[in-house]
């Protein structure tokens, strides 16, 4: 399952170093409502990331949660090279499954249960700070008003921030 988003990163990465002499500065944003069953997902992966990696002087994580458009100051000043925005999105898939989405599909994806919708805030960023934007688009299986997380999608998030940890660990902050 996370083969496609790995290789993803993995391409980016060897990309970025054969241009920089050193690892990417990563501003992490978790979106989504917690209230909203699944939409809470992408604040999920932020918490647990959080929890294992604290902000370095490559990584910067915040849980936007609803309105993830208040941390573009902060991010702006950490001056990131990469922005990982994770959200729960709709993109016709078997709830659960996890894709690194184009930008240009953002704005038919996302659930918009926060604010500004998330193309308009990539976009934004994109251009504020110079950085490759990567969406990580978690298909939620439930996203009614009142509810709790469903069990897949739960399941996906443990993995999810387990395996991005990982990674982060490996080749971000050694």
């Amino acid at each position: 399952m996370n083969s496609y988003y790995l290789t993803q990163l993995n391409q980016a990465l060897t990309n970025h170093l054969a241009h920089n002499s050193s690892a990417p500065r990563i501003a992490i944003i978790g979106v989504g409502n917690e209230l909203n069953g699944d939409d809470s997902a992408g604040v999920l992966v932020s918490r647990r990331i959080s929890q294992s990696i604290q902000n370095s002087k490559f990584i910067y994580n915040v849980e936007g949660s609803i309105s993830p458009e208040n941390y573009t100051a902060p991010i702006r000043r950490f001056e990131p090279d990469w922005i990982w925005l994770i959200d729960a999105a709709d993109f016709n898939q078997k709830p659960g499954a996890v894709r690194i989405l184009p930008l240009d599909q953002v704005n038919g994806v996302s659930n918009f249960t926060h604010g500004l919708p998330l193309n308009v805030l990539a976009e934004f960023l994109q251009k504020e700070t110079n950085s490759v934007i990567f969406l990580f688009g978690i298909q939620p299986m439930n996203i009614e008003p009142f509810t709790s997380i469903s069990k897949i999608v739960k399941l996906v998030v443990d993995d999810l921030a387990s395996t991005l940890i990982v990674w982060l660990k490996k080749y971000i902050i050694h």
